[in-house]
């Protein structure tokens, strides 16, 4: 049950959620913070690592967009 629960808050930005990792994705795009200052702080960081890079995986591990 409780792996569901990332995978909801994962896809659930429509509602208003994001999980820590697309909160310091987006303080990074937005210019805010910078990826140094963000990589450390990520709650996943190869994660968002990939996501800089234009990855994205969903719940599965399937690649969602490039």
């Amino acid at each position: 049950m409780l792996e569901k629960l990332a995978a909801a808050i994962e896809t659930g930005t429509e509602d208003g959620m994001q999980t820590f990792n697309q909160a310091v994705y987006a303080l990074i795009k937005a210019g805010m913070i910078t990826e140094e200052e963000g990589m450390p702080r990520a709650g996943n960081p190869e994660t968002l690592k990939m996501n800089l890079k234009g990855i994205f995986l969903d719940e599965a591990r399937r690649i969602l967009s490039t």
